[in-house]
């Protein structure tokens, strides 16, 4: 695995989302909230930096490839989620939010098995 710079940023925003729920939920209202939002921006911006550095410098990695939209979706649904468990947010939107990358999912896998069925002699 290459470890460059823009792979060290998703790491860094995937370790931030433990971070941010811990934050939220066990540190005092109000501020632990403002906390938390502050470490839901920062890793957001490291989801934009990461981008560019990887464009820019020609960082692109399969790590990075796979790691990058999956560090962004944790991010998204865990603050979501979380937002439902606070009672700040109806758990349907989290519902809908979820179902268009899981549909997508599957229907990649049924285009790869039928691709691969086709090349069985």
């Amino acid at each position: 695995m290459d470890m460059n710079l823009a792979n060290k940023l998703t790491l860094l925003r995937v370790i931030m989302i433990p971070a941010f729920l811990l934050v939220l939920f066990l540190a005092p209202e109000p501020m632990g909230r403002y906390i938390a939002v502050v470490i839901f921006i920062v890793a957001s911006l490291t989801d934009m930096l990461d981008g560019k550095i990887a464009r820019k410098y020609n960082m692109v990695s399969n790590f990075g490839k796979f790691m990058d939209p999956l560090a962004d979706k944790l991010l998204v649904m865990s603050a979501l989620v979380s937002m439902v468990a606070l009672k700040d947010l109806a758990a349907w939107v989290v519902l809908v939010k979820a179902r268009c990358p899981i549909l997508m999912r599957m229907m990649r896998n049924r285009r790869w098995q039928e691709s691969k069925q086709s090349f069985i002699p």
